[in-house]
């Protein structure tokens, strides 16, 4: 994700459909929510419905950083199974699976995770801009 795409994501409250120029279109069969806190339901019933259309995989992916302290991890990680019981339940049997990524860089850890899983999709979501400024490029 470039400059212009993350000054874009950051200037408005709307979502945004970011596609590279060289994009060739391929049918989704693996969608990425990517965050560094618990989404809303609203927002994962949206990526549902898309999945849905497609008869793709959703898959929720929470960031920690291998900086943050122990006791922060650990605490994480407890309320990441937490929030992947709460999405089992509001989506029955077709629910989206949670997955963690850690390292030192978020966009090292998606770039990783995205290649071996085959993501088509990612969306990310805006809560203040250091979510997206981690996923910034280093120029």
């Amino acid at each position: 994700m470039g400059n212009k795409a993350s000054a874009s994501i950051g200037q408005t409250s709307a979502p945004l459909l970011l596609i590279p120029y060289a994009y060739n279109w391929k049918k989704p069969r693996n969608i990425l929510l990517a965050s560094n806190h618990l989404e809303s339901s609203r927002t994962v019933n949206y990526l549902s419905e898309l999945a849905d259309l497609y008869m793709a995989k959703l898959k929720v992916a929470i960031f920690t950083s291998d900086k943050d302290p122990a006791p922060t991890i650990l605490e994480h990680d407890r309320v990441a199974h937490a929030y992947e019981h709460r999405l089992k339940d509001a989506h029955y049997d077709e629910h989206p699976e949670t997955v963690k990524l850690r390292g030192d860089s978020l966009t090292t850890a998606l770039e990783t995770y995205i290649n071996e899983h085959d993501v088509d999709i990612v969306a990310m979501v805006t809560q203040g801009s250091h979510f997206f400024t981690q996923a910034r490029p280093k120029e």
